[in-house]
């Protein structure tokens, strides 16, 4: 009896529609295969269209009145959540958020709040909704799980495990909507107040928290067309007659976006949509905190020492890696197909000096005080810990601007490899409950430090070399599965680096094996031909039987995540059943003691062609450097 016909998949998941690639089903539907081989979310997001004649014009329905009531009786409970818990997440949001995003003068905010001015300002209570919305993510995430063993919230009438029971913290979608609710109510014809843009500046950060990079640009655009509406770049054409600290917090919101805004533009491409050379606004200096005591153990140590001028120098790094992005971007621009005329030559930009601009920026932090360049275990005292996260914050955007300025010229194997080897060892040397706080958006970062890593295995390489670029992937791959957990959007990098390590192995040990074709393997000089680097977002990586053959690999793993894969499916781009724990070391290692170590080869296009970071996920290095990114 013949086998029923295999049923037609008649729409294809969103990922697989915008990467051109065959969605094929899996064993646990509604989530396609190749979704699932490649650790993405899987979605049917995109409008469907229909076929035949569209249908005649029909009135619209208006949405039924129980879903209306579902949403007004979401925003009340949401906005009227009781003062008791407002409070305990306004100090979570300033123990893990504000020593990066500090948008207030923490004692007045805190006394209006408790004053409950919320309750009657439009304005300020969408600022108190979108705080509310940041900190119970954190908490949601599990990143503050290390802080809550060492503080607990002045407010919380338990022991501070009890804040992660807050029931509202499984509703940071209604927190959210309740912010844009208060932001979108004011009058007809108003324009913003200096709260909404506040309140906007908030829910930006909520979205990388979120994982939802595309509410994160929205965000971020709405706060841009009210700051052009404010004249916000212009600190003389703010109003008359603002308190000092009103000042100060202007100050620090501004310059606080603008380190966000060149963020992005650096993790996921884009434009930097913040102009340094356009700000007309002073950096923020100690009056942001003046009633905010030292600690008896810092006391004397800072006595004339303010945590804010470390804030102020990682705004001046930033200031550095936008004038980088620009350089890099010009000399892109000048070989890009797609460009507008060339201007006459006294319009055209200098060259950014690679060589000089290194020394003068190492020594602009190295002049700062010791208490910036060490991170101390995490306690339950603010003002200890703000130094630290200072010090943390400063330490890995130090080396994202050494990235960028290395990537504007040739950087051999061994630079790469050197640049990412010494961001380890400062890590390393930062607590992990710092970098937990810091929560998604170091994830980010490090992952757009990956992709140099990534960059690294697509020049020729040899089994020493591979050898040595493993041993700094697994590095990097154990420090982020210390920091991811499972409530993070877009988590599990390291178990994707993992695995993709391991299939890299296989092709090592394939190639070791003679089971390669001749072509593939180069003895004793460069190659000089190599496999093209499919475009992220051409096609998937196709099977390789050569990885996924008969033989079975000489890689002891483990899986306890998923299921083994019959490898024989032709569907499957790689070997599924592979997983990064435990991962042994590589048979192969052995022969770097022999004559066999002078192979040069490159690794074929389907592994080079994904790399386990975000799909959507547009580097630095991918945005403004390739053009740059080859092997000396």
């Amino acid at each position: 009896m013949l086998g029923s016909k295999r049923k037609r998949v008649t729409r294809a998941c969103d990922r697989c529609h915008k990467l051109g690639n065959k969605c094929s089903p899996s064993e646990t539907p509604p989530l396609c295969q190749p979704c699932i081989d490649y650790g993405q979310k899987c979605t049917y997001d995109r409008p469907q269209g229909r076929r035949g004649a569209p249908p005649k014009n029909a009135p619209l329905q208006p949405a039924p009145s129980s879903i209306r009531a579902s949403i007004i009786s979401e925003r009340i409970a949401t906005t009227n959540i009781d003062l008791d818990t407002t409070l305990q997440l306004a100090e979570v949001y300033r123990m893990t958020v504000y020593p990066v995003y500090c948008f207030f003068h923490w004692p007045t905010f805190i006394n209006h709040v408790k004053a409950r001015r919320q309750d009657n300002d439009r304005s300020f209570q969408a600022s108190v909704m979108a705080v509310c919305a940041v900190a119970a993510a954190r908490l949601r995430d599990g990143a503050c799980n290390e802080l809550l063993k060492v503080w607990s919230p002045p407010s919380s009438q338990s022991d501070s495990s009890g804040i992660t029971d807050i029931p509202i913290i499984s509703n940071v979608h209604g927190l959210r909507s309740a912010a844009l609710s208060s932001i979108s109510s004011r009058a007809p014809g108003s324009g913003p107040e200096f709260d909404d843009l506040r309140a906007t500046a908030l829910l930006t950060i909520l979205g990388i928290q979120n994982g939802d990079f595309d509410q994160l640009q929205i965000m971020l655009g709405q706060y841009h067309g009210m700051s052009a509406q404010l004249a916000f770049h212009d600190e003389s054409q703010w109003p008359e007659g603002l308190e000092e600290w009103e000042v100060q917090e202007r100050r620090c919101l501004y310059w606080s976006i603008y380190t966000l805004d060149v963020f992005a533009s650096s993790v996921w491409g884009g434009m930097v949509r913040h102009r340094s050379c356009q700000s007309f606004v002073s950096y923020p200096d100690h009056r942001l905190d003046d009633a905010v005591s030292l600690s008896p153990t810092l006391a004397g140590e800072l006595d004339t020492v303010n945590w804010i001028q470390g804030w102020n120098t990682v705004t001046d790094l930033y200031r550095a890696m936008e004038e980088i992005m620009d350089a890099a971007a010009y000399q892109n621009q000048r070989a890009a197909p797609h460009k507008p005329p060339d201007l006459p030559s006294p319009f055209g930009r200098p060259p950014l000096s690679v060589i000089e601009s290194w020394p003068v920026i190492r020594d602009r932090y190295d002049a700062l005080p010791s208490v910036f360049k060490e991170t101390k275990p995490l306690t339950g005292i603010f003002v200890d810990n703000v130094y630290s996260f200072q010090a943390a914050n400063l330490s890995v955007t130090l080396q994202a601007v050494r990235m960028a300025i290395a990537c504007c010229q040739p950087m051999s194997m061994a630079d790469r490899c050197q640049i990412a080897g010494e961001l380890l060892d400062i890590l390393a040397n930062i607590p992990t409950a710092y970098m937990q706080l810091i929560s998604a958006p170091f994830l980010h970062q490090l992952s757009a430090v990956g992709s140099l890593l990534g960059s690294v295995v697509q020049g020729p390489l040899t089994i020493s070399t591979y050898l040595h670029i493993r041993q700094i992937l697994l590095s990097f791959a154990n420090l982020l599965a210390c920091l991811e957990t499972p409530f993070i959007p877009g988590g599990g990098i390291s178990e994707r680096l993992l695995k993709h390590i391991a299939r890299i192995d296989l092709f090592m040990q394939a190639t070791v094996d003679n089971r390669k074709p001749d072509h593939h393997i180069f003895r004793g000089e460069s190659p000089t031909v190599s496999y093209a680097c499919r475009a992220r977002t051409n096609t998937a990586p196709r099977p390789n039987s050569q990885i996924n053959g008969p033989k079975s690999p000489k890689i002891s793993v483990v899986s306890h995540a998923e299921k083994p894969v019959d490898e024989s499916s032709h569907e499957l781009p790689f070997d599924s059943s592979l997983i990064s724990n435990p991962i042994s070391q590589p048979a192969f290692e052995a022969i770097g003691q022999t004559s066999y170590n002078d192979t040069v080869f490159t690794l074929p296009d389907d592994l080079i062609s994904y790399w386990p970071l975000d799909a959507d996920q547009q580097t630095i290095f991918d945005s403004f450097f390739v053009p740059h990114n080859s092997f000396t």
